[in-house]
Formats: C-alpha cells, sequence, structure tokens
C-alpha cells in the first residue's frame, strides 16, 4: 500500500494459504506505526477481499491475529468480518505455537 500523493510505503494487504479445493484464502494487512489509526487497513483489506469475491471466485476470507491484537481484529469487524472462535495453537509466532482469533469474511457480510 502507498499514499497516491507521495508514494510513501504505508503497509501492505494480500491474500495467502489460498486452498482452491475449498475456494477460501486467508487476508493479511499490516500499516506502519506513523500511520496506524487513519482507516488504511480497513480501506485496503475491503479492496483486496472484494477481489478474492469476485476475481478469484473465493466463498470464504478468514483473518486470523494474535488475541493480543484488538487493533487488527477491529479492521475485521469494520470490513464486516464476524468473529468465529479462539483457534488454540493457530499460528506459529517467534518460535512457539500461538493462539489465534479467527474472523470469516464470506460475500454477503461486505458492507
Amino acid at each position: 500500500m502507498f499514499d497516491d500523493r507521495n508514494g510513501e510505503l504505508l503497509g501492505g494487504v494480500g491474500l495467502n494459504q489460498r486452498n482452491p479445493m475449498h475456494r477460501s484464502a486467508n487476508l493479511g494487512y499490516w500499516v506502519r506505526q506513523s500511520r496506524q489509526g487513519e482507516g488504511i487497513a480497513a480501506r485496503a483489506a475491503s479492496l483486496v477481499a472484494r477481489f478474492g469475491f469476485e476475481q478469484l471466485g473465493l466463498i470464504r476470507i478468514e483473518i486470523v491475529t494474535l488475541p493480543d491484537n484488538g487493533a487488527s481484529q477491529r479492521t475485521a469487524e469494520n470490513i464486516g468480518a464476524k468473529f468465529e472462535t479462539l483457534a488454540r495453537h493457530r499460528l506459529w509466532v517467534r518460535g512457539q505455537p500461538m493462539d489465534g482469533v479467527v474472523h470469516a469474511l464470506i460475500r454477503a457480510d461486505m458492507t
């Protein structure tokens, strides 16, 4: 993600762990600290999710965050994703298993 006015790197967003059989993928995003709180992640994540549904034919997109990452969880909810579960040992972070908060988005959730 880049600022269209000055080319500044704002962060990143993308679909990963795509599963063609189940037509699903994970959505990840990050925003540089100096630009957090401006709604950048939500706007970019919404665009990428729409791309996933409309162009890739996905039927489900998951957003998995660490339990203490409230900002990313709010972003997921802001784009319409629904909280589903706290999945034990869902993530591998800094050499150890960590629980993950799972939100899911289906096309009908898009606002």
